[in-house]
């Protein structure tokens, strides 16, 4: 009995330094603060996803690391603003929503010498964010995600094979759409689709384009831009008006009322992202590590299926995150 109180305190006293140890070594441990450039709402979703990643790692908000977030912000030059103040506070990190805000976050970072997470990009290397995804060449790394576009087209073809003609709002000042507009042409033209967009880089523009959809239009396709699928709810008022179908390039659409995605979902990749954050805040030189493709899925809305009187095939449910199932 005196032995096991013996080895019973002994304990005790372990776990007490152990705790104190702890205690010592996270007042110890230096803040970090981490600046955010963000020009889209529905990039948030990223923010939450890194956030519960880096919480997960043992990063603390207020007590081992911080946030510089002043929200989406649309404008370019008062997102470069941001950018410059983030950097003049000192920032460790800067991590950019969207390509527009990852092109604008490399402007401020180069020649200061901040590394910058990509969470995501599109096409990092066409857009000029990078010259290689496993060798980037500068103080640069993060998530992007595979050409999603053309899948996403042949998924639309599958599930209304009738489909002649698409609408796709396009934003000429989003490098990402831009870069992959060429192979959607591609795509578009061996399923025979023809491809009537509409250029939109303003709510006033969009909501304009949404009254003027040609009367041939089958269904709408919004593609990677941030601004656009930000909108997601304004274009799909508009569609079901019409009865047409919507896919978006993220599942966070699938789940306000779009037909289907095959994309990628924002929370999980930022928590993907938030790996590669822990690594350069504990020191890893972002130039050290390659940029990471996100995981691409196929996910359907069942209730908007049903509402626009598709029937989807079971092998395709099969490949599917599927909404709206009982």
């Amino acid at each position: 009995m005196r032995l096991r109180l013996i080895a019973f305190f002994g304990l005790i006293a372990v776990a007490m330094a152990v705790a104190g140890w702890t205690m010592t070594w996270n007042r110890a441990k230096p803040m970090k603060v981490i600046g955010v450039l963000n020009n889209a709402v529905i990039a948030n979703k990223s923010l939450e996803g890194l956030r519960q990643g880096l919480a997960q790692r043992g990063w603390r908000e207020n007590e081992t690391i911080r946030f510089l977030y002043a929200g989406p912000e649309p404008s370019p030059d008062r997102l470069r603003a941001q950018a410059r103040e983030y950097v003049e506070q000192g920032v460790d990190l800067m991590i950019s929503l969207s390509t527009p805000a990852g092109l604008v976050a490399r402007e401020a970072t180069q020649a200061a010498g901040v590394p910058l997470l990509l969470c995501p990009a599109s096409d990092p290397v066409a857009a000029g964010l990078v010259t290689s995804l496993t060798h980037p060449g500068q103080a640069v790394t993060g998530v992007t995600f595979a050409l999603q576009e053309p899948r996403r087209l042949e998924w639309l073809k599958r599930l209304i094979p009738n489909l002649r003609v698409i609408w796709v709002p396009f934003n000429h000042s989003d490098p990402s759409p831009t870069a992959t507009l060429v192979r959607l042409r591609e795509a578009a033209a061996k399923l025979d689709i023809t491809i009537e967009i509409a250029d939109v880089r303003s709510m006033g523009e969009l909501s304009a384009a949404l009254n003027t959809i040609p009367p041939s239009v089958e269904a709408i396709f919004i593609p990677s831009d941030a601004f656009l699928a930000s909108q997601t709810q304004t274009i799909l008022t508009a569609a079901w008006a019409r009865g047409l179908p919507v896919t978006t390039p993220h599942r966070e659409g699938v789940a306000q009322g779009a037909l289907f995605s095959y994309g990628f979902d924002l929370t999980a990749l930022g928590r993907q992202a938030a790996r590669l954050a822990d690594q350069i805040l504990s020191g890893t030189p972002a130039t050290d590590l390659p940029i990471e493709a996100a995981e691409m899925d196929l996910s359907i809305n069942l209730v908007t299926a049903d509402r626009l009187g598709l029937a989807v095939p079971d092998d395709v449910l099969r490949h599917a995150f599927v909404l709206g199932r009982e």
